[in-house]
């Protein structure tokens, strides 16, 4: 008992002097703060006790309560969570948007980036690879015509797949599946003219199946993505059938009506522009940001006129 008293005040001594010593030092500057600074360092290692005592009654509690901590890996298996590993994290952070990778300096750079870019996400990016066909850089140019060659040749063995599927079962979920998945690469417009008309024209016959099948009539976007493909292949003729079908329901359905003002404005046709969407106005329909700033610039527009 006698030594542990001498520990306890031999430490107590020394940490007096050093508590001094800052006295000492900081009083040049400041008596008050020097005298804080010592007080603090004086009483530093009762505080320190302090902490790892609460720590200590911490831990007892978290145990008695279950409040311990949880363990990721457990929580994951049990959850099924998708935990994001550090090598997927460094993949994210080096993506490089194609239009960035395309005007990197470095040749070699440019290429491996470019490459790097049609192995990770090229799809999502096809626009600009149809771009990057007529990149300066040779290599860049074949490997964005490679891709893309690929692409077609992947959507073409598809598009014969899902023919299939819709000669053996002619239902409506069969054939809004070959609509959604051959209406979304014409909508890429990467395929030449001629092949571009030719599934258009398939395109055109399951739209119409749906017609005939169906109850209710043809959503405003298959409407709205028959057209833009019939307007980018050139054949008006088509397009101005599916325009036409729109007009039936345009007066209770907005994106079946802008279909047919789109074309209206494109064509020119002011006069059955501004006739429909006078019709539009009068109905009980829900206007989008868009039609409600259509109606206010041809109504400017007209009273500007009178």
């Amino acid at each position: 008992m006698n030594n542990i008293l001498k520990v306890l005040l031999i430490a107590l001594l020394v940490n007096f002097i050093i508590s001094f010593l800052v006295f000492l030092f900081n009083m040049r500057k400041s008596k008050a703060k020097g005298l804080l600074m010592a007080i603090i360092v004086f009483f530093a290692p009762v505080f320190s006790e302090l902490y790892f005592i609460m720590i200590g009654f911490f831990k007892i509690i978290m145990k008695l309560f279950r409040l311990d901590t949880v363990d990721i890996s457990d929580l994951a298996a049990r959850s099924k969570m998708q935990v994001i590993e550090a090598a997927n994290i460094e993949l994210e952070r080096n993506k490089v948007p194609l239009e960035e990778s395309l005007i990197i300096s470095d040749r070699v750079d440019r290429r491996n980036a470019f490459l790097e870019i049609l192995k990770t996400g090229g799809y999502e990016s096809i626009q600009s690879i149809q771009k990057a066909v007529e990149d300066p850089d040779s290599e860049i140019s074949h490997y964005a015509a490679a891709y893309l060659s690929e692409e077609v040749a992947k959507f073409k063995r598809q598009e014969k797949e899902l023919e299939k599927s819709c000669d053996l079962n002619k239902d409506l979920p069969t054939l809004y599946k070959y609509v959604d998945y051959v209406g979304g690469f014409l909508s890429k417009n990467i395929m030449m003219i001629e092949e571009e008309k030719r599934y258009a024209d398939f395109l055109d016959e399951k739209l119409w199946d749906i017609v005939e099948l169906s109850e209710m009539p043809l959503e405003g976007a298959y409407i709205s993505l028959v057209v833009s493909v019939f307007q980018f292949v050139q054949n008006d003729e088509e397009a101005k059938k599916w325009v036409d079908y729109a007009l039936k329901y345009a007066q209770n359905d907005l994106e079946t009506a802008k279909v047919c003002l789109k074309y209206f404005y494109n064509k020119k046709d002011y006069k059955r522009f501004k006739k429909l969407l006078e019709e539009i106005k009068s109905s009980p329909m829900l206007l989008d940001n868009e039609t409600v700033e259509w109606v206010r610039f041809f109504n400017n527009t007209s009273e500007t006129k009178t």
